[in-house]
């Protein structure tokens, strides 16, 4: 039963961060329509502020789960991923017309549909903006048991011991020392 809980929770916040990361490009999208489309527009940047500040509360809100120790033997940084990214995912948006016909709108809502697809089903949902703004990196971290995640403020060392929480799976959040 625990352990379900704790899956069925790690799956909600690796979607919540997910959905952070798409804060760009529902930022820009609105704003280039606020003209035409005023009261849509302002939804959307109330949801692009929110989904921004769902970072910072998924990694507050997991601060309460006891950590693990982790040893590095090897560590990548990735948010050197963060240009392609936005290149990628938030660059286009940036050319949508200010009059843009139900077609236009039909084929940017169906690549954005295939960007969440793609975001959320491989790890470069935590290549995150969001994340990088409020000073956190993502780090790949090679251990004696293979592969892991570690969203953290501070680049770990390797083979000194740090302590992290785990959000889901392979994905933890360092603790601050």
């Amino acid at each position: 039963m625990l352990i379900d809980l704790l899956y069925k929770r790690s799956l909600v916040e690796r979607f919540w961060l997910f959905i952070s990361s798409l804060s760009p490009a529902i930022l820009i999208v609105s704003i280039r329509l606020i003209e035409k489309f005023s009261v849509y527009a302002w939804i959307g940047i109330i949801v692009g502020i929110l989904s921004f500040l769902l970072a910072y509360s998924v990694l507050s809100g997991r601060k309460k789960v006891g950590p693990d120790p982790i040893t590095p033997l090897g560590v990548q940084d990735e948010t050197d991923q963060i240009p392609t990214y936005l290149i990628t995912f938030v660059f286009p948006f940036l050319f949508l017309s200010d009059t843009p016909s139900f077609c236009t709108l039909v084929a940017y809502g169906v690549f954005l549909i295939f960007m969440m697809a793609l975001l959320f089903r491989t790890d470069v949902a935590l290549v995150n903006p969001a994340l990088l703004l409020i000073g956190y990196h993502v780090y790949t971290v090679e251990t004696v048991s293979g592969s892991i995640r570690v969203i953290s403020r501070r680049r770990p060392v390797i083979k000194t011991s740090f302590k992290a929480h785990s959000l889901s799976g392979s994905l933890y959040l360092s603790v601050k020392k």
